[in-house]
């Protein structure tokens, strides 16, 4: 039978779901812990216990769903671990591979010119291709801290997860080129 959670493990999702603090969770197992301890902490479970019992439950179950969203994602896992681990992420900055084609992508939109629609598309493709290169670099500093517990590669991870952060607000800023372009086109 699964063991209760306790408070302290409120801010680890790998103690709330008692597993290991890992990169790599195998996604089977870890549905099968967290529906034992579903069932387990369910309210349901605790209808004469009074008042306090089916809160604490509520609480509990609260904790378990959260540490079972938090691990069963990729991203939310990696920055999990690394905040656990000491290495919170923070906003990144523009990676300086992006950095000219990005600038010139904007001094196209300003001038106004016919080249924007190809600057943005170029751009897109340059930025497609750094994000697979970041996450086979992620992948491998992973395994790295995995085979030897290295803090280093968590340091780089931190660095790495921050610059993803900014990648993400450089999607939304293509996605909203895009369709200022296609206004125009209209």
């Amino acid at each position: 039978m699964p063991q209760p959670v306790r408070t302290d493990e409120a801010a680890d999702p790998f103690a709330a779901l008692g597993v290991a603090r890992s990169f790599r969770i195998e996604l089977a197992p870890l549905e099968k812990r967290f529906y034992a301890l579903s069932r387990a902490l369910h309210p349901d479970r605790f209808p004469g216990k009074g008042a306090v019992a089916v809160q604490r439950s509520v609480e509990r179950m609260s904790l378990v769903n959260q540490a079972y969203r938090t691990l069963k994602d990729v991203g939310l896992r990696r920055e999990a671990l690394l905040a656990l681990e000491g290495f919170p992420t923070s906003g990144g900055k523009m990676p300086m591979e992006l950095a000219e084609s990005w600038f010139d992508l904007q001094d196209a939109l300003a001038e106004g010119t016919e080249s924007s629609r190809f600057k943005l598309q170029a751009f897109e493709t340059e930025l497609h291709e750094f994000q697979e290169v970041r996450e086979a670099r992620l992948r491998s500093l992973e395994d790295r801290w995995e085979a030897d517990r290295a803090p280093g590669a968590l340091q780089a991870l931190a660095t790495e997860v921050g610059v993803g952060a900014y990648l993400k607000s450089l999607e939304r800023d293509v996605v909203r080129i895009r369709e200022r372009l296609r206004g125009q086109a209209s």
